[in-house]
């Protein structure tokens, strides 16, 4: 079993990490949100001002490995107050945009010699751009920040909650302890993170949607469609969690003054939802066919003696397993029981001896 002081170790080790993560997706954010925000106060403040075309072409270049980008050069000339102004900002607040689709979209829009309405701002004449609001690649950098976000969303909860469990871990697992009654919530993961992950893979699947759907340059509408999507699935993935969580599906129910013992029913079904502490089996083992860092998980089984259905909980590391299971036999005053390999259900193991309380 881990100590306490080694749960302290990892726990601030993942503090560092989490520091380090929340630095960089911070400034990300920080720079993002700012760039939105300032396009879109243009879009709300900056005024129409009629303007000609001086200039309109691509301006093609070459990279080092020999991709060669196109980019929109504009420019264009009005006048303020009998003052004559020129300016060649397409996108007001916006970072330099390229891509052959882009390009041409631009140039194709402002053609030389048009007269066109641009935007001024009236605080600052000499400030202009033709166009002002969100730009796409702003909303990319939105749409490309999410997971990174998600993950940070999900894992500094998650820190928060590990402190307190450090010097009792099964903290983490017992969700009532009354002198008459106790529950243990046997579950991997929580509604939070579970919505903040499918967040994450929402978004990473959005940026890949529209990026290919468009040949790189999606529209607007199409990146704050998969924003919005990615949000939503990771919000009714989380309700769904919560809902699932607060039905007592993971709840084992040990009523201490009648001795008896409720488990949650499996897919499968068991014969009785309940039974007497003093009838119930708990038994961990290795689970083979599921594994992390090429080591098997544990599996903790809590069935009545002799019954082929369990209450299984998978997924687990063997100090959490041998944990729960001794928390568990202890309770209800029985053997927790080790099994080698799940292909040994018939051979008698050495028993552990209870966790003292």
């Amino acid at each position: 079993m881990k100590t306490a002081a080694k749960y302290r170790r990892q726990i601030l080790v993942a503090w560092m990490f989490a520091l380090a993560w929340l630095v960089f997706v911070g400034a990300f954010d920080v720079y993002a949100a700012w760039a939105a925000t300032r396009q879109v106060v243009a879009a709300r403040t900056w005024t129409p001002t009629p303007a000609t075309i001086a200039s309109s072409e691509i301006i093609s270049s070459r990279g080092r490995k020999g991709k060669t980008t196109q980019r929109p050069s504009v420019s264009y000339s009005y006048s303020i107050d009998g003052k004559q102004y020129t300016g060649s900002t397409i996108e007001a607040f916006g970072m330099r945009s390229g891509g052959k689709t882009y390009a041409q979209d631009v140039t194709g829009a402002y053609r030389q010699g048009a007269s066109v309405s641009i935007f001024v701002d009236p605080a600052e004449p000499s400030r202009s751009a033709l166009r002002v609001g969100l730009e796409p690649a702003t909303m990319r950098m939105l749409l490309f920040s999410l997971p990174f976000n998600a993950v940070l969303l999900g894992l500094i909860p998650f820190l928060i909650r590990a402190r307190s469990y450090a010097a009792d871990p099964m903290l983490g697992w017992v969700v009532v302890d009354e002198p008459h009654c106790a529950v243990l919530r046997v579950m991997h993961l929580e509604a939070w993170t579970l919505g903040c992950l499918a967040m994450g893979i929402a978004s990473f699947t959005g940026i890949f949607v529209v990026l290919v759907s468009n040949r790189g340059e999606p529209p607007a509408e199409h990146v704050l469609g998969a924003i919005g999507g990615s949000i939503a699935v990771g919000g009714a993935l989380y309700v769904w969690r919560r809902t699932a969580i607060a039905s007592g599906r993971f709840d084992v129910e040990i009523d201490r003054t009648l001795k008896r013992i409720a488990l949650p029913r499996t897919s499968r079904g068991l014969e009785r939802a309940g039974c007497r502490c003093d009838q119930l089996e708990v038994s961990i083992q290795p689970d083979p066919n599921r594994q992390v860092n090429h080591a098997p998980t544990w599996q903790l089984h809590l069935r009545t003696p002799g019954s082929p259905d369990s209450f299984t909980v998978k997924w687990l590391e063997r100090p959490s397993a041998k944990l729960i299971g001794r928390w568990v036999a202890d309770e209800c005053g029985v053997r927790l029981i080790t099994r080698p390999a799940p292909s040994e259900e018939t051979t008698e193991a050495k028993p552990d001896q209870p966790a003292e309380r």
